[in-house]
């Protein structure tokens, strides 16, 4: 397929959009109302954060995932994003030497499979993420492809390029996983290019592997994590800052996908682990940079 060929067809070819049921958006915001007879959340006492907690941080996270589900902004950024990414790819192949083994490092959740329905479930039925709920969700093989991702990569595996899926999923969901992407007709998916989390040390030493014997010439993911350690465990201030060291890198190396639903960046709020939900829903209101209105307005 040649390049004009991709790009025209790729709308063409991108996943349809899912549809919910109207239950589903009466439930999500019945819940939101639940608690609209609670003091201001800025206002809390200890003993009154008891008394609502879930709704509070429910609240949260609605619209997030609302968003990820119903926002045609994120299909154009996903489209976006792989349409950089094609143009970046062209580029590399074209300036290749013909010896390079050229790979590319995708991501899995949130980058080409959309897991937005498992936050839904947490949030319509109270409940916190847990491993095994996780792992129920990803045994069903129900995630989507995301819009552009399945045309982008087969078009790379078409040219020649490898495709490397490198995942923070257990092993143990290995199966699952393969199941799920040649379901939706993902390239390359075995175990020499599906490459999950064995030990809890993160993607680094996969990272590190596909380099030993391919030029990487493109990362895709959802988190600052999928690109380097060096991001790995920060704050929001040094992950700032890391980002700026590295903008060169990003839309060129680096491809970011939308993902306001969870991920490091939440995790960068918080000063330690462990914390309680309550706790989180206090720091998150106190981070919140408002505007100070003038006084006597």
């Amino acid at each position: 397929m040649t390049t004009n060929a991709w790009k025209t067809g790729f709308w063409i070819t991108a996943n349809k959009t899912k549809h919910l049921s109207l239950f589903f958006l009466l439930a999500a915001f019945v819940a939101l109302a639940s608690c609209v007879g609670a003091p201001s959340p800025y206002h809390l006492d200890s003993g009154q954060m008891d008394k609502c907690p879930a709704e509070f941080d429910e609240s949260d996270h609605v619209m997030a995932v609302l968003w990820c589900q119903y926002a045609a902004e994120a299909r154009a950024l996903y489209y976006q994003a792989y349409n950089i990414a094609g143009d970046r790819l062209d580029a590399a192949i074209a300036h290749s030497d013909p010896k390079d083994n050229l790979a590319i490092i995708m991501d899995i959740d949130e980058t080409i499979l959309d897991n937005s329905p498992f936050e839904a479930f947490l949030i319509q039925n109270g409940s916190p993420f847990t491993p095994e709920l996780w792992s129920e969700w990803t045994a069903q093989c129900e995630s989507q492809a995301l819009p552009g991702a399945q045309p982008f990569l087969a078009y790379a595996a078409s040219h020649g390029v490898a495709v490397f899926y490198l995942s923070n999923r257990s092993s143990d969901e290995f199966e699952a996983t393969v199941r799920n992407l040649n379901a939706l007709q993902f390239p390359m998916v075995d175990s020499s290019h599906l490459l999950l989390q064995m030990d809890g040390s993160g993607k680094e030493p996969n990272r590190l592997k596909v380099g030993e014997k391919y030029k990487v010439v493109l990362l895709m993911g959802d988190n600052l994590g999928d690109f380097s350690a060096v991001f790995d465990r920060q704050g929001f201030t040094n992950r700032f800052e890391l980002a700026d060291a590295n903008r060169a890198e990003f839309g060129r190396r680096f491809i970011v996908l939308p993902n306001p639903m969870y991920g490091d960046w939440e995790n960068s709020l918080y000063p330690s682990h462990g914390l309680d939900e309550n706790m989180k829903i206090k720091l998150r209101r106190e981070l919140l940079k408002s505007w100070q209105r003038p006084a006597g307005n």
